[in-house]
């Protein structure tokens, strides 16, 4: 079995790469976009905390997925659970949470731990809350096309589309994956993993210092949603993804 991770960004990626490797699979650090590879096993944790850019291999998606041996994990934003027909080894786990949470963390991060995003900087927009606000309408949408990724791959599989077989997804909410202990189990279960093992995995990988939990900053993030934060939200029709994955079967 291989296994890659689709995730809404900030969806748990790391983390869920992490649990599958306490759980005795190889994570082989491989971040997937369309045309490039990240490769954040090769780099020290600043690099890929601060300037991520840099782990950047150029490589097809394609030739990344087909080159993965039995047990290896990769992962990343790229849907390629929309292709099960093309990498008929692959077993695809779509990790998602609320897009309130999402973006909200993907703004932390561009903001406070990137140093490769200047546009959002302090020393660009000076209030946390305009830049917030900055930041979903110029990278909102990008999340939103990652949804609908996501909910068609859902989509796909309720219908038994051919190809689509259950049996080779598992769609996840990270909130509930940390929350409720029966979720990180069923997932081991799927796997053919011995479900007694996932305390001990879930423990290790909350321990685990990743790239997405480097920052050490106490932020209160309910403060970003101003009025004209709301307004941005709004208009990128996140709710009506939500709807939809409700529609489908997934759970908030």
């Amino acid at each position: 079995m291989r296994i890659y991770i689709q995730t809404i960004p900030k969806s748990g990626t790391y983390f869920m790469a992490a649990f599958l490797s306490e759980l005795g699979f190889n994570d082989t650090g491989l971040h997937v976009g369309l045309d490039h590879v990240l490769r954040t096993k090769d780099f020290e944790l600043r690099t890929n905390v601060e300037t991520p850019g840099r782990t950047r291999a150029m490589q097809p998606y394609a030739q990344t997925i087909l080159g993965l041996a039995a047990g290896d994990v990769a992962f990343g934003h790229m849907p390629v659970g929309l292709h099960p027909i093309k990498f008929p080894r692959v077993f695809f786990v779509c990790c998602y949470r609320h897009p309130r949470k999402t973006l909200v963390s993907e703004f932390v991060d561009f903001r406070f731990r990137r140093q490769d995003v200047p546009w959002i900087k302090p020393s660009e927009i000076a209030d946390d809350r305009a830049a917030f606000a900055t930041y979903l309408r110029k990278c909102g949408p990008e999340q939103m096309d990652k949804w609908r990724d996501l909910l068609r791959v859902r989509r796909l599989v309720t219908l038994r589309w051919p190809g689509f077989s259950a049996r080779r997804y598992a769609f996840v909410n990270f909130d509930a994956m940390l929350a409720d202990p029966e979720v990180p189990r069923a997932l081991a279960e799927r796997l053919g993993v011995d479900p007694q093992r996932v305390p001990d995995a879930m423990a290790a990988a909350r321990a685990a210092e990743t790239k997405t939990k480097a920052t050490g900053l106490t932020l209160d993030r309910n403060a970003f949603w101003s009025n004209e934060a709301e307004a941005a939200y709004a208009a990128l029709r996140a709710e009506a993804r939500v709807r939809r994955a409700k529609s489908l079967g997934l759970t908030f």
